[in-house]
């Protein structure tokens, strides 16, 4: 009886033992299946990288270069091409150099690029009148006639300076942006002062009511003398030649203004 019982106890460990090798086999053999599995096909995981929208970032990078050129083109067409007029004193004109003048150098710049090459300029400056004998000229009907999409003024306060009352300068002034609005209702007019002067207060009070000025006429204003050296630095007086710019004046202030078209306002 012991021997039966002995035997039989035996036999069931066997069958113990060869059933829990069998099932360690099999979970082995699954355990390599997907082993493999995983390295012959790449998992999805939420660390992936998802592949950069192209599309967007080109759209992204249109809209970042997007300027003030750009909009004025838009309104216009291949039959009848932008134009930009420049409205001032001697101070638009290189003296020494009339092909160095600034607004010259701008377009020049401009135009080198083939989106803009269509566009037109004009420069209509005044000499050293004074913004009241602009008024009583015709001018400001010359301007009209240039039918600018975009027009840089500077109006006339250093001709005015140590002649015209500062209140005198801003009527004046206010005159002619009323015709100006009046006439070229569809135009940019931008307001920009004229070269700075060396170790001078009265004419930097007098350009900061041209800022304010434009400010009230939700006009842009182009302020370009951040690109000169300070008024009260010497150095400012190797960029002008008795008070007008010299080419390096001429210089500085065309890149400033290249800058500004090619810039969102």
């Amino acid at each position: 009886m012991k021997y039966i019982l002995f035997f039989s106890t035996l036999a069931a460990c066997g069958i113990i033992l060869i059933f829990s090798y069998s099932t360690y086999q099999e979970k082995l053999q699954e355990i390599s299946s997907n082993a493999q599995e995983s390295f012959a096909t790449p998992q999805s995981t939420t660390n992936s990288v998802t592949p950069p929208n192209n599309q967007n970032e080109e759209e992204n990078t249109e809209i970042a270069t997007e300027g003030l050129l750009d909009e004025i083109i838009k309104k216009t067409s291949s039959e009848d091409p932008a134009t930009i007029t420049f409205f001032g004193s001697i101070s638009l004109i290189n003296e020494q150099n009339e092909s160095e003048s600034w607004p010259t150098l701008v377009m020049e710049e401009v135009t080198s690029n083939p989106k803009y090459s269509s566009i037109a300029s004009t420069t209509i400056h005044t000499g050293r009148l004074t913004s009241l004998e602009v008024i009583q000229d015709e001018y400001i009907q010359e301007v009209v006639a240039s039918k600018p999409d975009l027009l840089f003024f500077e109006p006339f306060i250093l001709n005015n300076n140590g002649l015209i009352l500062i209140e005198d300068t801003k009527e004046s002034i206010e005159i002619m942006l009323n015709e100006l609005k009046v006439e070229l209702p569809e135009t940019e007019i931008i307001l920009l002062p004229p070269n700075p002067l060396y170790n001078t207060v009265f004419y930097i009070e007098q350009v900061k009511e041209l800022q304010a000025l434009a400010d009230q006429n939700n006009l842009l204003y182009a302020d370009h003398w951040k690109a000169w050296p300070p008024t009260d630095d010497e150095d400012l007086q190797n960029y002008l030649e008795d008070g007008r710019p010299n080419d390096k004046g001429h210089s500085t202030w065309a890149e400033y203004i290249v800058q500004f078209l090619y810039s969102n306002h």
